[in-house]
């Protein structure tokens, strides 16, 4: 029985402010932000609710959290890699969607955007989000020599597509995925002057 307990405590130990922030974004992934509640993360993570005030305050601070985590992780690992200004943009902006894809970086994208409707924190967040990616691939975008509507509309494409491609086409074989990605980056740069 004392073996038993020495595990639990070592496991809870473990348990990071990642682990508990990646716990929270599955919950609201199912059922939304309501759902999301200190007891219930605690069970999935197989630790004492006590643990939970070791990372974060609150349950305000956990949403807070929750939202920082999802810019950082699901956004900010591209648009903060300086890799892809060092290479042909054309590239970048095809490496780019094969990275949403594959990592599932759009996977929260719906959950966030559910809950932005009725929270101006999360609304906020949301927005900001949004505007960091359509930065970031306008100005891939622009060095390929788009400008104007051209650009605009390019960029509105890229982000809005992958940002729901995997909430919108659920059962979309991944072979199909990928030859529809190969296609689709082959249509927004098709034309481009400085290709």
């Amino acid at each position: 029985m004392n073996d038993n307990s020495d595990n639990s405590v070592v496991r809870r130990q473990r348990v990071s402010r990642d682990d508990w922030l990646a716990a929270a974004l599955e919950i609201l992934a199912v059922g939304g932000i309501e759902t999301v509640k200190i007891d219930r993360l605690a069970k999935r993570l197989g630790v004492a609710k006590s643990g939970f005030y070791w990372h974060f305050k609150n349950r305000s601070d956990l949403q807070e959290q929750i939202l920082r985590h999802w810019q950082d992780v699901y956004t900010k690992t591209l648009t903060d890699d300086a890799a892809f200004f060092e290479i042909d943009p054309a590239t970048a902006l095809r490496l780019i969607a094969a990275r949403v894809d594959t990592e599932d970086l759009a996977q929260y994208d719906l959950a966030i955007s559910e809950w932005s409707k009725h929270d101006d924190r999360a609304k906020a967040a949301y927005r900001s989000v949004i505007e960091m990616r359509l930065s970031f691939v306008s100005h891939l975008f622009e060095s390929l020599g788009f400008s104007g509507t051209e650009l605009e509309m390019r960029a509105h494409l890229f982000v809005g597509y992958h940002s729901t491609e995997t909430s919108v086409f659920l059962d979309l074989p991944h072979g199909d995925r990928k030859t529809l990605r190969k296609q689709r980056l082959d249509f927004l740069l098709s034309g481009a002057p400085n290709k």
